[in-house]
């Protein structure tokens, strides 16, 4: 029964990966048409010899522009509503260290959404479906489950650990905003690291959240509460539901940006590395538990490089999706560049 909730636990975080790459896929798509199209209005209400190349390289796409896009609302009900949710199911069923990595196989659907126009797969990309393959059967290997219901949120050397890990975090997620403020070559990647960041930081607080929301928090083996620590479970649970939000959210906007700057086939694999280094920091560190089996270490480390070079992989293959349409490269604002600048 138990290995059947694992497996079970495996398929949804898969699903919610494919999900959340799904939506992921789809807001790349609206925000590149939107820069398109504000890139041609721009041109079109000004003389060639008068383009501004600056606000050409820097086009600014508000939240208001993302918001009355009918693909981008697409893309996000899929990521941040359906994708969001199937992920704290697979948390609550085999935790927050196998659920990020299994999630990444969700890439697949880049290579499913080609098949769909016809195109055909690459060698390298038979490759990386077998390369996946043996990915998931090493993270499954692995059995590095953190039982949520068995963990003692409220102990203080866990708290104090938790504390860490999260201030860590947040403190990379400032150095990397602060970075991309340079407007460097370097800034679609480091965007790109603090969605990852931002990500890992969930990966732990959906813990606590779906545990206290789920009625499965429990101390010193008791799934009730004595009446003193009412006050500490229920700022657990809005510091959780803060944290959820607030990155959740924050995730979606820093890709968005990341996306505005940078390729898929770069951004989708660096925005992966945060969150597949995070499950052994989770699993070994914050919940301080050990491997099941001598072999637990090494195939999960392995499942996650299988994992990374499938990224870069099928990342290739987004990048084919990031492109106007074929009618709109006839007349894409490259060639208008080109033009103004002779």
């Amino acid at each position: 029964m138990v290995r059947l909730e694992f497996l079970g636990g495996v398929a949804v975080a898969i699903i919610a990966g494919v999900v959340l790459n799904l939506g992921s896929l789809i807001q790349k798509k609206a925000v590149n048409q939107l820069v398109y199209y504000k890139k041609k209005r721009l041109i079109s209400l000004n003389d060639e010899d008068q383009v501004d190349k600056d606000k050409l390289a820097h086009v600014h796409i508000s939240v208001k522009d993302l918001v009355t896009s009918k693909l981008w609302m697409l893309g996000f009900i899929l990521q941040a509503v359906m994708g969001a949710g199937l992920f704290i199911a697979a948390q609550t069923m085999i935790g927050p260290s196998l659920t990020p990595a299994l999630g990444s196989i969700g890439l697949v659907v880049l290579v499913f959404a080609s098949c769909i126009v016809d195109e055909r797969l690459t060698w390298d990309e038979y490759i990386g479906l077998i390369v996946m393959i043996g990915a998931v059967f090493l993270l499954g290997f692995s059995d590095m489950v953190i039982n949520l219901g068995e963990t003692d949120f409220l102990r203080k050397a866990f708290m104090i650990r938790v504390a860490v890990y999260s201030g860590a975090v947040m403190l990379l997620c400032a150095f990397c905003k602060a970075w991309s403020w340079r407007r460097d070559r370097f800034e679609g990647p480091t965007l790109a690291v603090l969605a990852g960041l931002l990500v890992a930081l969930q990966n732990y607080w959906i813990g606590p959240f779906t545990a206290l929301a789920g009625g499965i928090f429990h101390r010193k083996g008791n799934f009730t509460f004595e009446h003193h620590e009412i006050g500490i479970v229920l700022a657990y649970f809005f510091v959780s539901l803060f944290f959820v939000i607030v990155s959740n959210l924050q995730t979606v906007y820093e890709r968005q940006l990341a996306f505005r700057v940078g390729g898929a086939a770069t951004m989708i694999p660096i925005s992966h590395l945060p969150s597949h280094l995070s499950s052994p920091i989770l699993f070994s560190y914050v919940f301080e538990l050990h491997a099941p089996h001598k072999y637990s270490i090494g195939c999960m480390w392995a499942g996650l490089v299988l994992l990374l070079i499938c990224s870069i992989i099928f990342g290739k293959r987004g990048a084919q999706f990031e492109k106007p349409d074929a009618e709109e490269k006839e007349d894409s604002v490259s060639t208008k560049l080109i033009s103004a600048s002779t």
